[in-house]
């Protein structure tokens, strides 16, 4: 799922709405307001963060990363 997010589906060049339609809300990262991130297939060992960064309400960067 992730990398058909990342890859097929594509983020970057996406809207904040599109993701969001997408995803639904993401979270803010209070330390940067240029970014968010969203919490993607939580399990007891891991959970998958897709931390987007956005420049002119458009998405620029996408990282997908566990915890």
């Amino acid at each position: 799922m992730i990398a058909d997010l990342k890859y097929r589906v594509g983020v970057v060049g996406k809207t904040r709405s599109e993701l969001t339609d997408l995803l639904g809300k993401p979270e803010m990262d209070a330390a940067d307001p240029s970014a968010s991130y969203w919490l993607l297939c939580p399990s007891f060992i891991d959970i998958w963060v897709l931390r987007v960064r956005w420049e002119s309400n458009r998405a620029v960067e996408a990282i997908v990363h566990d915890t």
